[in-house]
C-alpha cells in the first residue's frame, strides 16, 4: 500500500495498470485486481479530463443579444462593455 500511495502521489494520472507496472518493477509480486482493490480502499482514482465536462454549464453562459431588433440611427446611440474577469487561483 505504501508503494501504491507513493506512485499515486507522484503521478496521480496513473491508473491501476500503470501503477501495477511501477510496483512490479520495485520487486513486488502483485496482480492488477489487488492493486485496483487497494486503490479503491484508499480512495485513489486516476485524474484525467472527464467526458463532456465542459457542457454542464454551457446554457448558463449563453447571453441573448438584446439589440438584434433595435435600429441604430446615429453614432453613440448604443454602447457596450466587456465584463470578463480573470481569476488567479494561486
Amino acid at each position: 500500500m505504501k508503494c501504491i500511495d507513493y506512485w499515486h502521489i507522484k503521478c496521480p494520472y496513473l491508473g491501476s495498470r500503470k501503477i501495477l507496472d511501477k510496483v512490479r518493477k520495485e520487486g513486488y509480486a502483485i496482480g492488477r485486481k489487488k492493486v485496483r482493490r487497494l486503490m479503491y480502499e484508499m480512495g485513489f482514482t486516476a485524474i484525467y479530463p472527464k467526458i463532456n465536462l465542459f457542457k454542464q454549464n454551457f446554457k448558463e453562459a449563453v447571453v441573448p443579444y438584446l439589440l438584434c431588433n433595435y435600429k441604430m440611427n446615429f453614432p453613440n446611440q448604443v454602447w457596450s462593455s466587456d465584463i470578463t474577469e480573470v481569476v488567479n487561483n494561486s
